[in-house]
């Protein structure tokens, strides 16, 4: 179970935090500024999605909570080496791809995007929840405190709450890499004495 049950009981976390009930009337506005931070920082195995990719005249829309590229795949699973549109707008497309901020350019055909997802935002509804308040409630509470503390003009709640909350994130992205590559193994290519 969850520190938060929900949105609404981080709400009311972040205004006892704050003491200040009058932010509620910009609570959503505070959360999507404290997502718009994570979304820019945030890497973790649990952004990770797969979306098939139909191009179509060397153009495909990216997906609506894209933020980073990991891979992109043709059908027979090889990967496709990114570029920069101006380099790929003169060569073949077989076996490049290159992206502008809302399409992928590449091959005609079926592609598979492998990329990092934006974190779900919780201001669809009180009831909402998502994997970063479940996992880790406390990159919420002061995500958002630190963006309450800034609307308030309260410069040491800002310092405070922005100083834990680097720490918070630094922490996120270690018990990822841990997570993830705990038992990975380096093995050596080519020939070895």
């Amino acid at each position: 179970m969850s520190v938060f049950a929900d949105y609404l009981d981080l709400r009311t976390a972040v205004i006892e935090q704050s003491g200040r009930p009058d932010i509620a009337d910009v609570f959503d506005r505070l959360t999507k500024l404290a997502e718009a931070r994570f979304n820019r920082s945030l890497r973790t195995r649990f952004q990770i999605a797969s979306e098939p990719i139909s191009i179509s005249e060397n153009a495909a829309a990216l997906p609506d909570d894209y933020v980073e590229v990991i891979g992109v795949y043709g059908a027979n699973g090889y990967e496709l080496t990114g570029q920069t549109l101006q380099r790929t707008a003169n060569v073949n497309w077989r076996t490049y791809y290159s992206l502008t901020s809302t399409e992928i350019n590449g091959p005609d055909g079926d592609l598979t995007l492998q990329y990092y997802a934006k974190v779900p935002t919780l201001t669809t509804s009180m009831t909402a929840s998502n994997w970063l308040l479940e996992k880790y409630p406390d990159a919420y509470l002061y995500g958002v405190g630190y963006e309450a503390a800034l609307y308030l003009k309260d410069a040491a709640g800002a310092q405070a709450s922005g100083e834990i909350l680097k720490q918070i994130m630094t922490d996120i992205s270690s018990d990822d890499e841990s997570a993830r590559y705990a038992r990975a193994v380096v093995r050596v290519k080519g020939c070895t004495p």
